[in-house]
Formats: C-alpha cells, structure tokens, sequence
C-alpha cells in the first residue's frame, strides 16, 4: 500500500534521484538531456523544501516512488516536478499525488506546465481539471503549455468558475454582457439572476480586502 506523506529534509536526496530517473522519458522526447528537471542541484531542491511543499509516495520498503512541489504566491499554487518512478507509472500514482498536493492548498487558483511533447501528462491535467491558458516556447524544439485550474464554487447548482486578476473594480463577462460591480457580493448577486446551467465569469481588476474564499 502505498502512501503519500511530506518529505523530510534527508528525503531531498532521494528525490533528486528520483527526478533524475522519472525525467529521463521527457529528455528522449527532445533527444536531448538538456532540459531543468536533469541539471537541478540538490541546493535548489532544499531552496524549494525550505519555500513551498515537496510530497513523497512511498512504497510498503519506505521507497520513495514518486513525489510532487508546489509552492504558492499571491494566492496561485505553483505545482511543479509531478513524478513517477518508470516501473511504477500508469497505475493511478500521479493522479493521487496532484489531488494530495491540492489538498495541502485548498481553494486556491493552481497552475503548473509541461511540454507540449507530453500529450500523456496534458490529456492527465486535462481529465483532472486543469485548461491551457498560455504558450511560451524556449527555442525551436521546446514550447511550454500552461495550465491552470480554477477554485469552483456552487450557486443554486450552477457551478461557476472564478478568475481574479489585476487590482482596482472587478468586471463581470457573460456572453456579451459587461457588467461593472463594485464587490464580489454583487457578483454573486448577478450570478444568481442568470438563468442558465453554467457561467464562466471573470473577474478583473480586484483590489479590496472582501473574498469569498
């Protein structure tokens, strides 16, 4: 039975190594072992232990066999260096460690990325949630996607989706309504008045103290 707990500080060598191992079919899709997860230090591994949350899977030995960091800022949780051991993969592990790392995060916006070579990890972050949102390519042969996935909420069982940005007034997207509201009690106000299944609103440009988280 394998089972998810935060590491220690003697476990970040252990990772290091895992990381090493997991990323190797990441470097065959470039042809290349140049890539960050191959040539990170064990210094910058305690630099991200010391500023955010690193979890470990282990196995029934005390094996690590997988792990996931994450870190938040300014309300978004970063999650990044989602791993398995090769000769564990494909067995629900990666799944159980991004809905453990959440959970140490609750209610919050995530963002994490991957290449866009690792359809296998996309179509994964896609069924757990997560969209793209951005592109960035590095050079000719590596692009980025970036993927987030918003905090829910329920209202009167229509489920809405909340994106914050910015600071000053929020403004409010529906179709092609614009509407201006001073607080996100007004927000959710207007969203109750929408007859519909589903809204996906934004909110811009927010900078006072209310939250509804």
């Amino acid at each position: 039975m394998c089972v998810i707990k935060k590491v220690e500080h003697s476990d970040l060598q252990e990772i290091l190594q895992l990381q090493y191992l997991a990323y190797q079919s990441e470097a065959e899709l470039f042809g290349s072992r140049d890539i960050p997860p191959l040539k990170q230090t064990l210094d910058e591994v305690v630099e991200e232990f010391k500023s955010g949350v690193i979890l470990k899977m282990v196995d029934d030995n005390n094996t690590i066999i997988g792990s996931v960091r994450a870190q938040e800022r300014d309300g978004t949780v970063y999650i990044g260096k989602l791993m398995v051991h090769p000769d564990r993969r494909h067995q629900g592990y990666g799944t159980r460690l991004l809905s453990e790392i959440e959970k140490c995060f609750p209610d919050k916006r995530y963002e994490l990325f991957t290449s866009t070579r690792s359809l296998d990890n996309i179509r994964l972050y896609q069924k757990l949630g997560y969209s793209i949102f951005a592109r960035k390519a590095v050079n000719d042969e590596l692009e980025f996607v970036y993927m987030e996935k918003m905090k829910t909420i329920e209202i009167s069982g229509k489920t809405c989706h909340i994106i914050i940005n910015g600071a000053d007034l929020p403004t409010i997207y529906w179709g092609e309504m614009k509407n201006s509201s001073e607080t996100i009690e007004k927000v959710l106000e207007l969203c109750e008045d929408v007859k519909c299944n589903y809204i996906i609103y934004e909110v811009e440009d927010w900078n006072a103290d209310f939250s509804p988280w």
